[in-house]
């Protein structure tokens, strides 16, 4: 019988069995780039988010990194999908750079493809303020960390 803790699902939702011999290593793993959503006695439940994955990117983790751990301490095979969706997520991280110059944020996208997204995303684009170059916004403080999380 397969001792792998992780069950992991569309959605990039991650549920971790807490009383396998690799629970404990397999939690630590993942806390890397998951963020813990709940955690009743028996099985924890994780989300791989957009955040989660910029802050394991910025940390220096590879994006290998994530792949194999998730392949490590699979209970099954997961669709190709989810790995698609992941590397998603992964190709997102140093598109969009967020300084700051005399107090004033600055947005810049450095890839024209992530920019357009963000710019046509109802939500996102709301968040942003006027436009300082082609590719350089201002932003407003309040928004830095719905910006990230997204």
């Amino acid at each position: 019988m397969n001792d792998n803790p992780l069950i992991i699902q569309r959605g990039l939702t991650i549920l971790l069995e807490t009383y396998g011999s690799k629970s404990h290593e397999a939690k630590i793993a993942i806390n890397q780039f998951a963020e813990l959503i709940k955690s009743p006695e028996h099985i924890h439940t994780y989300k791989i988010t957009p955040l989660s994955v910029w802050n394991a990117m910025a940390s220096g983790m590879s994006d290998h990194h994530i792949m194999d751990t998730l392949h490590r301490y699979k209970k099954f095979d997961f669709p190709n999908v989810i790995e698609k969706e992941i590397q998603d997520l992964i190709r997102r991280y140093g598109q969009i750079l967020i300084t700051k110059q005399n107090d004033v944020l600055l947005l810049q996208f450095t890839s024209p493809f992530v920019q357009t997204l963000v710019l046509n995303d109802n939500t996102l684009s709301g968040l942003i303020g006027p436009q300082l170059d082609h590719d350089l916004f201002k932003l407003d403080l309040l928004y830095r960390g719905l910006i990230n999380k997204n």
